[in-house]
Parts: structure tokens; sequence; C-alpha cells
């Protein structure tokens, strides 16, 4: 006997900044302002959206440099000009991402609904003056069983500071050893669906050692672990990393305690922190 099962949704349109490279470089140059900690303006990524978008990858680049930390967060947003734009994710992390040149970047797959009719927006900022950076952005839409897909009509951020454009601070263990679990926040300002992770390093020396990151839903990280969500790898030449995120799907309800752990295959560099990102529904 066949079972048939109902096919998965396939998508009938697709759109990126991929295609047409300016400068010899692809994705969108967003450059940061002069002052640091501070967001710089609005930089459209694509063009007016033909359909409902559900899934995107987005990723950064350029944003290394030698002996030092560059960090570097950015928002996404919609609407129809620059001087109109919603925030639909924040503060994604995309500090020291390397250069597509060195196999880069810091990458984030993430669904996220975009309505047809705008346009999709990003600003950054840095802890570097004239940080500017590059944001590549392919999307998807228009599915064929709109209503099997999760509407995600927001990325929330917990733990992180614009103030020093960086998260919380957590001690990673070493040789594959899972460290001390970090609270985060107090918990996301709302019900999300699924959960996130992303890390950073202030040193400004990176070792050429790779990190895994784990969330869990307590203090301690003995009632309920997610799972790892993140890989993240120091190409120590340039102080610059790959970086990428799965997420976990599990309902969180606003201000419930969120904790995340670090394993080093080796020896930390120090000065690591982590971002979390909560997903919310429309």
């Amino acid at each position: 006997m066949t079972l048939l099962l109902p096919a998965p949704p396939a998508f009938g349109y697709f759109v990126t900044n991929e295609d047409s490279p300016t400068g010899g470089q692809y994705g969108t140059s967003v450059p940061a302002p002069a002052g640091t900690n501070s967001k710089s303006a609005w930089v459209a990524l694509l063009p007016t959206i033909s359909y409902d978008l559900y899934r995107h990858t987005i990723s950064f680049s350029e944003v290394s440099a030698s002996g030092a930390s560059s960090r570097l967060l950015c928002d996404l947003g919609v609407g129809p000009d620059a001087s109109n734009v919603t925030v639909i994710a924040e503060n994604l992390n995309g500090s020291n991402a390397a250069p597509h040149t060195q196999g880069g970047s810091v990458y984030h797959g993430w669904p996220l609904y975009v309505p047809a009719g705008t346009q999709l927006w990003a600003r950054t900022q840095s802890n570097v003056a004239n940080q500017a950076c590059r944001v590549h952005v392919s999307s998807w839409g228009a599915p064929d069983h709109a209503e099997s897909w999760p509407k995600i009509s927001f990325i929330e951020a917990l733990g992180e500071s614009t103030a020093t454009t960086t998260g919380t601070a957590i001690t990673a263990g070493a040789t594959g050893t899972l460290g001390t679990a970090t609270t985060l926040g107090g918990g996301f300002a709302n019900d999300v669906c699924g959960v996130g992770m992303s890390i950073g390093s202030d040193a400004s020396a990176l070792s050429a050692v790779g990190y895994l990151g784990a969330i869990a839903t307590d203090a301690t990280a003995t009632v309920q672990e997610l799972g790892t969500v993140c890989t993240h790898k120091n190409l120590s030449t340039v102080e610059a990393v790959r970086e990428n995120h799965t997420m976990a799907w599990c309902d969180i309800p606003a201000g419930q305690t969120m904790s995340a752990r670090i394993s080093c295959t080796g020896t930390s560099d120090g000065s690591m922190w982590a971002i979390l990102y909560g997903f919310v529904r429309g």
C-alpha cells in the first residue's frame, strides 16, 4: 500500500540582491554612521516586492578588520520609502563577518513575513566609526500552501546592548565542553514560537577555533535545553568569523527565563557574548 502525503509548500517567487554585483561585490552596501553605536540611515535591499515573502537567508560580509573586533548589529524593516520604515527584525548580529573571498559570512536563515507591495530595508550600527558592511538577502514567497507556513511578523532580540553594539557576556567551555549557563535579559517581551542564537567576541586577535551555542528555558540549563542552534568558526588571520544558525521551534511565553551555553573546540579567546532571537507570530 502506498501512503500519499501532502506535498510540502513549494515557493513560486524568489528575489535576491545577489544577482547584480556592484563594484565587483554582491549584496548591498550599508554604511554605518560616522558616530559609533548609533543607527545608520535605512538602505533598500530589495525593490518593491511582488508577492508575500515567508523565508529569507540574510548574511553579512566585509565587516572584519585585522587586529580589531568589529562588532555590528543590523535591523530589517519594511516600508514604502526610507522615511516610513517599520522594524520587523532587530539587532541581527553581523560582527566580524568575513569577506566572501575568505568563505564568509555571518548567516541567518530565518522565517519572516514580508507583505507584497512594500520594500525590505536595512540599517546598521557598529562599535567602529564608519564601519560599512555588505548585507546579502535572498527571499522566497508565494507558497502554494501559505496556510501551512508560519507567518512570523517580528524577530525580537534578547540580551543585546545597542549602547555598546554587543551581546550578553558568556564564558565558553574548553575542548568541546559546554560552559556554565548564562541568563540573558529578563525574557522575551512577546510570546515566541521559536528561538535562535548568535555568538560574538570582543577579542582583538582571534584564534582559529570553533564554537557551538545551545539555548535553554531556565537559568541553569537543567530543565529544558532546546539544542545546539549556532555554529561559529574564527578565521584567525583577519579577525573574521563564519557563522551559521538554525532555530528551535517551541512555544515560549513572554518573560520566560532564557539562558545560553557555549562550547569551544580548544581554548576560548575570552570576551565572548551571545544574543538570542525570538520569532513572534503575526
